[in-house]
């Protein structure tokens, strides 16, 4: 009896001792990422944006940490399943109360409010935008239908469940669109030098050409100043309307020519500059580390090219009537590993190789994902970082984003990790409808990623009779480029 407490008691001061290593680690993971890329020094950085962005930072990277530790069996499962339950709960209630509220409050505040007034403004947009977001879940079937009175009803409707399936709504959507266009585009750019060759000849003609242009604009521009300075001696010394009519007439014709000259030098210079971009890509993957990733590219255009036909089989099975989500492809992979190393008389335990390899197939799932969205994060940052009024809350709407990026993720690899992971997650999140947040998923997936291919495809030449165009490449010469 008294060995089991001790077991029992040094499991539990070994659980706590991680789980505030984890609070503070992600804590100050929050705070790097703030000041490294959020925070400006021209401008004033509120203390409670900050402190609310590094709260959903650790929130976010802690349910992270969770998947990992469910995956290779860190913590006892009671410990890990309180750290879901108050990661969840907690991030669920920073979405939809704290953040909507704060951002407005921010906003209002920067543009001159009076702090009593912003907070009566912020509290009436966030009854405002709680009852637009409990309408989100009117159009989609987000938790199993149940008959039951009207106060369990209410109260189904009102729970923390229903809640986290409406985050889900809009963030399976933002993660498909993202993840399918990402799935094309990571593939294509690194094997970009690749799929479109260009040689070191071909920039050198387009430096030259550009060069050409520059001089004779700036020729263009010097006879323009010096035929103003002619017609205003002229129109000092002689005083009469007949100088100033043929000074008008001259001024009049020159100009438009000068504009166009100017946009044909500007579309020559972009198209330089992307050559030179695709020439350093060439001599890049010369070297060993440019083969590093070549390779890398190439092991990318495999992974998405099975995630794509992941998601397509997903659907096929559900128009014929089969169960995914639950078990999905991985399952599936799994079962035909194991049959192939039967047949190869190769014994061992599949269980631990599927965990392995699924913690590994998640980590880079994980990892591709989030740093995709921490890029466009920090692009929209920097673009709304000019406008003052938003310019200090703009880490809250980052802040936001993230948040619902990560409770999506969360649903979308559970169909990757063991079974026993599986559970502990379907126990945590509740009620909620994975299957169909999955075939959603899938959906939007496939469509961004053939709309990426196209956008792609339509970029590099393919399209519309573009044939052998890279991008950056000297295209056909214009007509009006001949007359720069």
């Amino acid at each position: 009896m008294g060995r089991s407490a001790a077991i029992l008691f040094t499991q539990a001061f070994t659980d706590s001792l991680i789980s505030l290593f984890t609070f503070f680690f992600t804590r100050r993971c929050g705070a790097l990422f703030y000041k490294r890329f959020l925070s400006r020094e021209n401008v004033i950085n509120h203390a409670s944006v900050q402190r609310l962005f590094e709260w959903t930072f650790s929130l976010s990277l802690s349910i992270i940490m969770l998947i990992f530790f469910d995956a290779i069996g860190v913590m006892h499962t009671a410990t890990r399943r309180l750290n879901w339950l108050f990661d969840i709960y907690a991030l669920v209630i920073t979405l939809i109360l704290i953040l909507p509220t704060a951002q407005v409050y921010h906003i209002l505040y920067d543009s001159g409010w009076h702090p009593g007034e912003a907070i009566r403004a912020s509290l009436l947009c966030e009854l405002v935008f709680v009852y637009l977001f409990w309408r989100i879940g009117d159009r989609f079937p987000l938790m199993p239908h149940e008959y039951s009175p009207l106060y369990p009803q209410l109260l189904s409707t009102l729970s923390i469940e229903a809640a986290m399936s409406r985050i889900l709504v809009v963030g399976t959507t933002m993660l498909a669109v993202l993840s399918g266009f990402t799935a094309v585009y990571l593939p294509y750019s690194y094997l970009i030098s690749f799929i479109h060759p260009i040689k070191e000849k071909q920039v050198i003609a387009l430096g030259e050409r550009l060069v050409s242009s520059l001089e004779r604009l700036s020729r263009k521009k010097r006879q323009l100043l010096m035929s103003e300075m002619q017609h205003i001696v002229s129109a000092r010394s002689l005083e009469n309307s007949s100088s100033m009519s043929a000074r008008s007439r001259v001024l009049s014709s020159l100009p438009p020519d000068i504009q166009q000259a100017d946009k044909d030098l500007s579309s020559l210079f972009h198209e330089y500059n992307d050559a030179a971009s695709a020439w350093h890509d060439v001599v890049f993957a010369r070297t060993k580390m440019g083969r590093l990733f070549t390779a890398l590219g190439a092991l990318m255009l495999l992974l998405c090219a099975i995630r794509v036909l992941a998601a397509v089989y997903n659907i096929w099975a559900h128009l014929r009537g089969n169960r995914v989500g639950s078990t999905g492809a991985a399952v599936a992979i799994s079962d035909r590993l194991h049959s192939v190393l039967i047949r190869a008389g190769v014994h061992v335990d599949v269980n631990v190789i599927y965990q392995y390899a699924t913690l590994g197939f998640t980590s880079i799932l994980m990892f591709l994902n989030l740093r995709a969205v921490l890029v466009r994060m920090t692009s929209v940052f920097a673009f709304v970082s000019g406008n003052r009024a938003v310019n200090s809350s703009a880490a809250i709407f980052i802040a936001h984003l993230m948040g619902t990026y990560v409770i999506s993720s969360t649903v979308l690899v559970r169909s990757f990790l063991p079974p026993g992971s599986r559970v502990l997650i379907a126990d945590v999140l509740g009620r909620v409808e994975f299957r169909y947040f999955q075939r959603w998923f899938d959906v939007l997936f496939i469509s961004s990623a053939i709309l990426g291919s196209v956008f792609l495809a339509y970029q590099s030449g393919y399209l519309l009779g573009r044939s052998g165009t890279i991008p950056g490449a000297p295209r056909r010469r214009r007509k009006h480029s001949r007359q720069l």
